[in-house]
């Protein structure tokens, strides 16, 4: 199984893979720059080359996220540009640190209309990758419906998916916490696959986010709990990773309480994985 967590870059991406496999972390997702936006951080290349031995050497999956800056349908010529720009320099960085996904949010459409928002979603990641031909896939985020949010409804990203011009390049990130508060049937995987089936390839679910949820069923609200501490459960956690169409994935933890919650988390998943292959 590929589980592992977010893990800060502050330090330098040789120290993020050395705090994942620390805690039997096997993934990590890395912010590709400050999540608050501005001027990308310069590589070092040489401490890249030293991360990724030591990645390589143990198994680790490396994952990006985009800024949450990044508004691809906002209502400002300005914003959407920064968007497209950010997301082209970073999609290069992000390779370059061997990242095989960049993780973004795909925004809000700011009372312009759901539409409007989609068109406009379309447009910037075809500019995108018009300028991006490297490995590193981009993934859109399902959101929890928030707002004016864009993508907590997988008609919206049936829509985007089907009309960019390189959809083989575009997959989906997946957010347990999002997709229940977005009203989608997390806690019956069954269900949940033939709702997103209807809509997309569940072959483009390339990424899971793995959270509880403060909020209920529905609820529209992104508040992330400790895994078995909120709405979903234990239950519904377990039914979803161990789920014949989604136990591949590999699952980030964005869950409160920092490397020592992962850890714990890490173990738990694992322990409760072997109990289960045990007893059949």
């Amino acid at each position: 199984m590929k589980i592992g967590c977010h893990v800060s870059i502050a330090r330098g991406l040789y120290k993020a893979v050395e705090e994942a496999v620390a805690i039997d972390a096997n993934v990590i997702q890395i912010f590709s720059r400050n999540p608050r936006g501005g001027k990308a951080k310069q590589l070092d290349q040489a401490e890249i080359n030293r991360a990724l031995e030591l990645a390589e050497s143990h198994g680790v999956m490396i994952i990006s996220h985009a800024p949450y800056t990044i508004n691809l349908c906002s209502n400002k010529d300005d914003v959407r540009k920064f968007a497209v720009d950010v997301l082209t320099e970073d999609l290069q960085r992000m390779e370059t640190c061997g990242a095989n996904y960049l993780i973004v949010h795909p925004g809000s459409h700011v009372n312009q209309g759901r539409e409007q928002g989609i068109e406009y979603i379309i447009q910037g990641i075809n500019s995108v990758m018009d300028n991006y031909h490297g490995k590193t896939t981009l993934l859109l985020e399902t959101m929890s419906g928030q707002g004016t949010e864009v993508g907590s409804d997988f008609a919206e990203m049936e829509a985007i998916l089907g009309q960019v011009n390189q959809p083989e390049r575009v997959g989906i990130c997946i957010d347990t916490c999002h997709l229940f508060a977005g009203g989608y049937a997390v806690k019956e995987p069954d269900l949940l696959i033939e709702q997103i089936s209807a809509r997309v390839p569940i072959e483009k679910i390339k990424v899971a986010h793995l959270n509880d949820s403060i909020k209920p069923f529905g609820s529209n609200r992104d508040r992330h709990a400790p895994l078995g501490d909120g709405e979903l459960g234990w239950e519904a956690v377990m039914g979803f990773v161990t789920h014949t169409q989604l136990k591949h994935l590999p699952y980030i933890l964005e869950t409160p309480g920092g490397l020592d919650n992962y850890r714990k988390e890490i173990a738990e998943i694992k322990g409760r994985i072997k109990e289960i292959q045990e007893k059949r």
